[in-house]
């Protein structure tokens, strides 16, 4: 097999795992062990966790010090997380009503008696509406960065300059139609001509939905 073929076939792999991954996958991670590395360069081992959800109350109780050893340091790398990012929420959103905000969010509890199935209907309920409404603003917002290709515009924002502005020669339109929740679409009305960037060429070739030739 030549070079060439072995790097399409490269590139078709990466973009097939790419297309299968869901907008969660891409964004921040925010897991405690996440963010205790970006801002502490603290590197916590989770395994023991998994304990908790498949280990008997027996076991659990033959090694208690080792499982409070490991609650105790999660509040402590809290704690030096929150020392972090405390200030610099503070200097970015120094109004109080935005840290009233924060703490509301983050004083929820879950329920425990038997209204915990309408809690995970609810919960479902509204992860779906709320997952619709990111997908249709990252489509509306993809509509809107492709428009100033042609200028330099897109140079002066932070997170538009990232992308891949190199300008590709379209091919043939191959009809590519996405959720109508979502609105994303290049249809027979609505054909991208002429060149288009790397970063669009690449959200309509891995747009999910049927595409017809």
């Amino acid at each position: 097999e030549s070079l060439p073929t072995s790097q399409e076939h490269d590139s078709d792999a990466n973009d097939a795992e790419l297309s299968n991954k869901r907008w969660e996958d891409l964004s921040s991670a925010n897991s405690l062990a996440d963010v205790a590395k970006l801002y502490c360069n603290i590197d916590m081992d989770k395994e023991i966790r998994g304990d908790f959800m498949k280990a008997s109350r027996e076991d659990i109780r033959a090694d208690i010090y080792d499982y409070l050893s490991y609650c105790a340091h999660d509040v402590y790398v809290t704690h030096q997380v929150f020392s972090q990012v405390l200030p610099a929420f503070l200097e970015r959103c120094p109004s109080p009503v935005s840290f009233a905000g924060i703490l509301t969010m983050g004083s929820s509890f879950l329920t425990v008696n038997e209204s915990w199935q309408d809690y995970l209907r609810n919960a479902e309920r509204t992860y779906q509406e709320l997952e619709v409404k990111v997908k249709k603003h990252l489509a509306d917002l993809a509509e809107e960065a492709k428009e100033i290709m042609e200028g330099d515009s897109w140079k002066e924002s932070p997170w538009l300059a990232q992308l891949d502005w190199t300008p590709k020669v379209a091919g043939k339109s191959r009809g590519v139609y996405i959720d109508s929740q979502v609105g994303f679409r290049a249809n027979a009305s609505n054909t991208i001509k002429g060149t288009e960037s790397v970063w669009l060429r690449d959200i309509i070739k891995n747009a999910p939905g049927p595409q017809f030739p």
